[in-house]
């Protein structure tokens, strides 16, 4: 009686490791098809080196200040009488300061990612 007991159990046993097992196999094999899908997701991903995002912002605010410079130069070569007369002179005069500005941005986007 305890012998035929014990092996009913025994195969019963067997059975439900073997069950764990196939969910066990089955969960490890959606774990390891979610980490592929992600791990490719990722590999799209643009991640900015350090390096490139210091010069990124570098190279902007270098154009801020050679902007600065052709304003401050500007201010200090044309006399305030000769400013009123330049009417659209002015804005052609300045628009180095504009373009400066825009390519720092440009760069500054472009090299850091943001």
């Amino acid at each position: 009686m305890f012998g035929a007991r014990g092996a009913s159990m025994t195969s019963n046993s067997d059975n439900l490791e073997e069950v764990f097992q196939d969910d066990l196999e089955k969960v490890l094999r959606q774990n390891l098809k979610l980490r592929r899908e992600l791990a490719a997701e990722i590999g799209n991903v643009r991640i900015p080196k350090q390096g490139m995002h210091r010069l990124g912002w570098t190279l902007y605010w270098i154009c801020l200040t050679l902007a600065a410079v052709w304003l401050l130069m500007s201010l200090q070569l044309v006399s305030t009488d000769d400013w009123s007369e330049m009417g659209l002179g002015i804005v052609i005069w300045f628009s180095p300061v504009l373009v400066l500005y825009a390519l720092g941005r440009a760069l500054r986007d472009a090299i850091s990612y943001e």
